[in-house]
């Protein structure tokens, strides 16, 4: 019977040696032939992976659906409007909005701005600058505007103007604005520079009324809404003209303003308006006391109006 020694440790390779134990010793070049390795070609998996994209998006598309039926019974239960709404923009819709104001450079009267949400497939011509159509067109354009958008409206009066100053205040009534859509967008762009608010994202368009349809269609609510506030106030100031000039500093306006001195809706922060404050004297006068008691009424119940006319038009909530 043969001996065979058996190697005293398992073979090990290395590089392109083999150890096989004391006695033997080979330093021999692995051939190609010796080190072949059997290679499988991996199987087309274009189907797999076909199922596999269908079911995450079928998966995503009902867990959407049954979010939003949850988040809506939660709305009709409770009217918590604010988690519709961030759950409806984030998941469901792409929301842009358009935002533009109407008087921050006249000498009395609120800044108003409005926000604009156009739908989709909307057919309304002509929209563009409001200070480039005429008092007509803007007013059948303010009326198709509303009758198919989502349309926000914010005013700040020009006490509140006054207290915080006429660019804070802009920014106070375009957040405002808003506010009073129906749904908050999760796109925002408004006309000159953006938002400050680091709650709200905002993109500042440079003569955006004119480059960006939504924007126009802000301008355009925003003129039309604040010169009817102008026109509706004009009777009670009827000094000032305020029905034709809506406010701003025209050359009758101004003489007026040296000879009647300012109202209760002027900016008395504003040139001219700050050089021409009733005095002491005039205040002090019983006549002129009883004059700005019954206007102080009437611009009370002229607000409410407005408010209501808002309301009627979606344009508050």
């Amino acid at each position: 019977m043969v001996n065979i020694p058996v190697p005293s440790k398992a073979t090990t390779i290395s590089g392109t040696r083999l150890n096989l134990g004391k006695d033997h010793i080979a330093s021999k070049k692995l051939t190609p032939n010796v080190d072949k390795r059997i290679i499988i070609k991996p199987k087309k998996t274009i189907a797999p992976v076909f199922l596999l994209i269908l079911y995450i998006t079928c998966r995503l598309v009902l867990i959407n659906t049954l979010r939003l039926l949850i988040v809506n019974q939660i709305v009709n239960q409770s009217n918590c409007k604010f988690i519709h709404d961030y759950f409806v923009i984030n998941f469901i819709m792409n929301i842009l909005c358009g935002i533009d104001e109407a008087g921050r450079g006249p000498l009395a009267g609120p800044v108003v701005s409005a926000a604009v949400v156009l739908p989709d497939n909307h057919s309304i011509k002509g929209l563009k600058d409001s200070k480039k159509i005429s008092p007509k067109l803007r007013k059948e354009l303010f009326d198709e505007i509303i009758s198919v958008s989502d349309v926000g409206i914010g005013v700040v009066s020009s006490r509140k103007i006054d207290r915080i100053n006429i660019l804070q205040a802009t920014y106070v009534s375009m957040e405002k604005a808003l506010m009073n859509l129906k749904n908050f967008p999760n796109k925002i762009l408004v006309d000159g520079f953006p938002l400050p608010s680091e709650k709200i994202k905002s993109e500042g368009i440079i003569k955006g009324d004119e480059k960006i349809e939504q924007i126009s269609a802000a301008s355009i609510i925003a003129k039309v809404a604040r010169d009817r506030f102008m026109k509706l106030v004009d009777p009670i100031f009827p000094e000032y003209d305020f029905s034709n000039n809506k406010g701003y500093g025209t050359k009758n306006h101004i003489n007026a303003l040296k000879n009647k001195k300012a109202s209760l809706i002027h900016r008395m922060t504003f040139e001219p308006v700050k050089s021409n404050l009733p005095s002491k004297s005039l205040i002090k006068n019983t006549y002129y006391n009883d004059r700005i008691l019954n206007q102080k009424k009437q611009l009370k119940i002229l607000n409410k109006e407005i408010n209501n006319w808002f309301k009627l038009n979606n344009l508050i909530r």
